[in-house]
Formats: C-alpha cells, sequence, structure tokens
C-alpha cells in the first residue's frame, strides 16, 4: 500500500520564499562581478590610452633611448611587447654566475625579462 505525504500549503510557500531569497541573492552576487569586471576593463581600456598618448608625445630620440619603435606603441600600452635580452646581458649574467659558483641562467627566464616595457 502506498502511502502519500502531504504538504501544507505554508510549506509551499516557506520553499517559494526560499527560492526566492537564493535566486536574489544569486543575481546580485552575479551583478556585482559583472559590474566589478566592466570597471576593470574600463580602467585597463584608460591606462592604455593614457600611456599611449604619454609614449606619442615624446620625440623620437627618447623612443629610440628607451628601445621603442613609435609603431610600437600600441602594442607597448597593450602590455604585449616583452624587453628583448641583449648578448651583452646574456654574458654578463653568465659571468657572474660563474663568479658567485651559480649555474648560468638562459636568456629570458628571469622574472625582470618579463616585465612590460612601459607602465
Amino acid at each position: 500500500m502506498t502511502q502519500f505525504h502531504t504538504v501544507s500549503q505554508a510549506d509551499i510557500e516557506a520553499g517559494i520564499a526560499r527560492g526566492r531569497q537564493l535566486r536574489s541573492r544569486y543575481l546580485a552576487e552575479r551583478a556585482q562581478r559583472l559590474a566589478e569586471a566592466l570597471t576593470k576593463a574600463l580602467i585597463r581600456h584608460y591606462r592604455r590610452r593614457e600611456i599611449s598618448r604619454h609614449l606619442d608625445d615624446l620625440p623620437d630620440y627618447l623612443l629610440k633611448d628607451i628601445g621603442i619603435a613609435r609603431t610600437q606603441i600600441p602594442a607597448v600600452a597593450a602590455g604585449a611587447l616583452k624587453r628583448p635580452t641583449s648578448s651583452f646581458a646574456d654574458t654578463v649574467r653568465q659571468r657572474l654566475g660563474s663568479i658567485f659558483g651559480k649555474q648560468p641562467v638562459a636568456a629570458g627566464s628571469e622574472a625582470n625579462d618579463r616585465r612590460r616595457l612601459a607602465a
């Protein structure tokens, strides 16, 4: 024989209220994350624009001194252009490693080699 469980109207209303509360909390959290993501994207955009504007204002000889061609300014502003290592830097790194008894470090393996050119 099958026995049925009856649910009162109060239990149904409590379940509906709990579901609405959970839905509201979820939507509020999602809206907050979306607002934070949009804010961060806008900040990144304006920083890139500011960096581009400052680099565009520099004369060519200063850009050459810091190792940036005028055509590279958008890449530098976006952070896509990484510092190239020179053969002189590689030689110094290897000699210092031999002086201090350390193994020579491969070019481009240090944290500083991955820095942005301008910020």
